[in-house]
């Protein structure tokens, strides 16, 4: 039992130096894709925006206007159906 044990903690030392190996894998994925971003940013440049963007853009901000037109008319309707239906509590 005590040879066993001792085996595991030769097991567990080998696995203290694995551990510098680990973060430098990630570095090499990172290396591809550091030329990559630079494309990206040319490529944005060079678009112009098309119609069928144009439209997106007026569509999405149609739907934040009306989304907004319909929450303050929401609360003023709660806050007038709430006044009046205190005063026709008063009059009856």
């Amino acid at each position: 039992m005590f040879a066993k044990s001792s085996a595991v903690g030769v097991k567990s030392s080998p696995s203290s130096p694995s551990w510098p190996s680990t973060p430098s894998v990630p570095s090499t994925p990172s290396t591809p894709s550091a030329p990559s971003r630079p494309s990206s940013p040319s490529q944005a440049i060079n678009t112009t925006p098309t119609d069928a963007s144009i439209i997106r853009l007026k569509k999405s901000f149609f739907n934040v206007v009306m989304f907004n037109r319909n929450l303050i008319f929401s609360w003023k309707q709660i806050y007038l159906d709430q006044h009046f239906s205190a005063l026709t509590q008063y009059r009856a």
